[in-house]
């Protein structure tokens, strides 16, 4: 693997979508040695022990990233409704999980574009795995905003909380009061925390994930002003300038890169 924040990732084992069975006897699946699971909820809810232990509603686009030796999301799993989840099976030679354990799809339009050209290019006989799989592992970890993550570590459970709020939250605004209430916490200790594990403050960490729910809409199409108006930010050249920051380039040009990569893909698979 060339991206060294994933080398301890070999190949991608499996790609599907499970349906939720009318009956709901479904047995949970123990994850394999050296195996990552990461399921992606598509349709209906499900209620999932949440960074405090408690059980939480999620829905559609709830990614759910397990390591060796954990279960799957039926495990102490009640569901109100009938649900679909994708499944990205990974083989790696490490037991640490590169995230926290629950995330969020930034930008549902996207989310059934990615499955279904994942699957597309899984089952073809000429993709290349290796291409494949860097590109969805990196498609899956950018939606945790992964730079800031350092492999391996064990993030304190306060701050696993925070991001969790965080992510279940966007792209609806999170102010640090608001993240000090829900967690419990002081102000200090809480950029202490994101400074001293993540090297980031907290307001810096919720730009750069309103920065990537927005990399995401460019995707799908949309004007950049209305990217900019969903992403909340007051104008276009702020927009235009925090984007810059992190990506070292305009919208625009994200947008053309982004639709180059893609015909580079599609025409390495044929």
């Amino acid at each position: 693997m060339p991206l060294k924040s994933i080398s301890h990732v070999e190949k991608l084992s499996r790609v599907g979508v499970y349906a939720d069975p009318d009956n709901r006897t479904h047995i949970p699946e123990k994850l394999a040695q050296n195996r990552e699971n990461i399921e992606i909820l598509l349709a209906g809810e499900v209620f999932y022990p949440d960074g405090k232990g408690k059980n939480q509603r999620f829905g559609r686009g709830t990614i759910f990233w397990h390591r060796s030796g954990e279960f799957d999301i039926f495990n102490n799993t009640v569901s109100t409704s009938r649900y679909r989840c994708a499944v990205f099976t990974f083989e790696v030679n490490s037991f640490n999980r590169p995230v926290p354990s629950i995330g969020q799809w930034q930008d549902p339009e996207s989310l059934d574009n990615f499955i279904n050209e994942a699957s597309e290019l899984f089952l073809s006989p000429q993709t290349d795995n290796e291409f494949l799989t860097i590109w969805c592992y990196g498609t899956l970890l950018r939606q945790f905003i992964t730079t800031v993550f350092c492999a391996g570590e064990t993030l304190p459970t306060i701050l696993q909380q925070a991001l969790l709020h965080i992510n279940i939250k966007m792209p609806d605004a999170v102010s640090i009061k608001e993240l000090t209430e829900t967690i419990r916490c002081s102000s200090v200790q809480l950029h202490r925390l994101f400074r001293q594990h993540l090297n980031t403050t907290p307001g810096e960490y919720i730009l750069r994930r309103r920065l990537v729910h927005a990399a995401n809409l460019l995707l799908s199409g949309l004007a950049i002003q209305r990217i900019a108006d969903e992403c909340g930010f007051q104008t276009i050249p702020g927009f235009y300038n925090a984007f810059r920051k992190v990506y070292n380039c305009t919208p625009g040009e994200y947008r053309e890169r982004a639709a180059f990569r893609k015909r580079q893909m599609l025409d390495n698979s044929k």
